[in-house]
């Protein structure tokens, strides 16, 4: 099989020239100097470099970097911080497990106010502002570095703080209004450590929660039995305020039921009353009705001794009737 190799002609040998000069630049630009284009992440932010030197920031989606730049990205999405604390051996080296790794334990020891030492599990939700991510990677270093540095030694003493202004029953009943305390004092925790470093706030804390608290068993067992306690009186009081209404009730019915038969003797004697009332005013104006009111109660017998007085009843009374 031949080949045919095409006419070495003076055209052609300039593009041949020109092609061999282009190699060594497309291998500087793109392998020495880096390629020329960067996509940076959705909810992250771009920071460059200049030989490890930031110099300025980049929103998410490709652009254009300069030769000698290198770009790395910071994460603004919510970023969830557990404090854990290395477990310790008695002279003050840390325990590694079985892979030789630190040993770390999610609850932390805090005093209360009421002297009880509680083991408070603690985390946090939080996010990086874009705006200044440039000056907290020039601080500190990406968000792994931004959190040991700056959120974990802010929550711990955010916890010790909040742990010894409440009794140790208000931890477990008042979480909701202490997790606005505690997120109000990071924040505020922020603030003032990067004010001290000539910066804005650049954290937005979304919350501060102990998710769990736990006390020794004697301290439990004592609440328990506060608990019980409290639940007794409320029951007592309750049948007490019971027994009293019942009671009142039962008098008002009482009173009800003597009012009503007051009411029904007094009727009936007003209408007796009004009924002689009448009667007599009949036998006034009618003298012979006395006559017929006594023969009408009479039961037909005579009296045994007359005493020489006429034999029928109230013959007096009939006379000339």
């Amino acid at each position: 099989m031949n080949i045919e190799f095409p006419e070495l002609t003076p055209a052609n040998s300039k593009r041949i020239k020109k092609a061999a000069w282009a190699l060594p630049i497309l291998y500087v630009v793109f392998f020495v100097m880096g390629f020329p284009f960067v996509d940076v992440s959705t909810g992250h932010t771009g920071v460059n470099l200049f030989y490890g030197k930031p110099i300025g920031m980049r929103s998410a989606g490709w652009s254009f970097k300069m030769p000698l730049i290198d770009v790395v990205e910071i994460d603004n999405q919510a970023r969830n911080t557990v404090v854990e604390i290395e477990v310790k051996n008695a002279d003050g080296t840390a325990q590694n497990d079985d892979q030789g790794h630190p040993k770390t334990n999610p609850d932390t020891e805090s005093p209360t106010h009421d002297l009880q030492v509680a083991k408070i599990g603690l985390n946090s939700q939080w996010l990086i502002l874009s705006a200044g991510s440039l000056d907290l990677y020039t601080l500190y270093g990406d968000e792994k570095s931004i959190e040991q540095a700056l959120i974990l030694p802010g929550l711990l003493e955010v916890q010790k703080a909040i742990s010894v202004k409440y009794n140790a029953y208000d931890l477990q009943q008042k979480a909701p209004s202490i997790a606005e305390e505690s997120k109000a004092a990071m924040t505020k925790w922020a603030e003032d450590s990067l004010k001290l470093r000539g910066i804005n706030n650049q954290i937005d804390m979304a919350t501060v929660l102990f998710p769990h608290v736990v006390f020794s068993t004697d301290f439990a067992n004592a609440t328990r039995e506060q608990t019980t306690t409290e639940q007794s009186i409320g029951t007592f009081e309750n049948n007490r305020t019971q027994a009293k209404t019942d009671a009142q009730a039962a008098t008002d019915a009482k009173i009800r039921a003597a009012k009503a038969e007051a009411y029904e003797i007094k009727t009936n004697a007003d209408a007796e009353a009004a009924g002689i009332t009448a009667k007599a005013a009949a036998i006034k104006q009618n003298p012979g009705m006395l006559c017929y009111l006594v023969h009408k109660g009479w039961d037909g017998k005579l009296p045994e001794i007359s005493n020489g007085q006429n034999p029928l009843p109230f013959a007096d009374v009939c006379k000339g009737q």
